[in-house]
């Protein structure tokens, strides 16, 4: 959306969210700090995302409101949805303090700190899968904090066989999503990307072709290596499940509690 939504700051969305300070956003969202209706506490604070409400304002509507019976502590909460006027749609949830997007530009995760915000997300993406959800949209800037709690974004998430809003491709994505293809396997794709980035501050180099997998640099420590090669395999038949990553980090956690003891 264009820079101009900062001069939004004041104004009231649906008669009762004030725009109180803008946040950030991209081409096609803006976020904003709110308070909840009738409450003025700090504790009552969170967040308003508004996006145009374009052909598929209804679809995105019923998405966010599926999205919003889900209840997990590793997944951003949905507070209240609807629309503001006939030109937007917004969304409430609950005002992280940070996400990892925010941290990256001054340095990389250690393994240690990867070993402590891998299993909330993997836990939180075994609980949509189980539910019958996609999370699309796995990236650093999607992977927040509230207090000493990691938790997922819950604005992108899509019912399987449902390819959700539509969108340009990123960077992220696996060499499926050129096809319309979104999966469990699109979501562990997106998790090997981004934990390669969280611990070298770069994703991995890509074949052009999308034939091969991306390079894998030399510096990703174990077991986080063998992870995203497994994630990032081309034929999304291949990628581990999210139940077999978390496997494999409680196999490394018990050989490196044997080590010290």
């Amino acid at each position: 959306m264009s820079e101009t939504v900062k001069r939004w700051e004041g104004r009231t969305v649906d008669g009762k969210y004030p725009l109180r300070r803008y946040l950030g956003g991209s081409d096609h969202s803006a976020v904003f700090f709110t308070l909840l209706p009738d409450r003025a506490a700090d504790s009552d604070k969170a967040a308003i995302k508004l996006i145009p409400a374009d052909a598929e304002a209804k679809g995105q509507l019923l998405r966010w409101a599926a999205a919003r019976e889900l209840a997990h502590p590793n997944l951003l909460r949905i507070l209240d949805m609807g629309r503001d006027g006939s030109a937007l749609l917004y969304l409430v949830e609950e005002l992280a303090e940070e996400n990892l997007a925010q941290i990256l530009p001054e340095r990389a995760l250690t393994a240690e700190e990867a070993h402590v915000a891998l299993p909330p997300i993997l836990r939180a993406l075994q609980f949509l899968h189980d539910k019958g959800f996609v999370h699309g949209r796995l990236q650093p800037a999607n992977i927040l904090a509230i207090e000493d709690q990691v938790k997922l974004s819950s604005d992108s998430l899509a019912a399987l066989g449902d390819p959700g809003r539509t969108r340009t491709l990123a960077a992220y994505d696996p060499p499926e999503a050129a096809l319309g293809d979104v999966s469990w396997a699109s979501d562990v794709w997106q998790l090997g990307m981004t934990l390669v980035e969280i611990l070298t501050q770069r994703l991995p180099v890509s074949d052009p072709t999308r034939r091969r997998p991306p390079e894998i640099p030399a510096e990703v420590p174990e077991p986080f290596r063998e992870i995203a090669e497994h994630c990032l395999r081309v034929d999304p038949r291949k990628r581990w499940t999210v139940a077999k990553i978390m496997s494999r980090l409680e196999e490394a956690w018990a050989a490196e509690e044997r080590l010290r003891a």
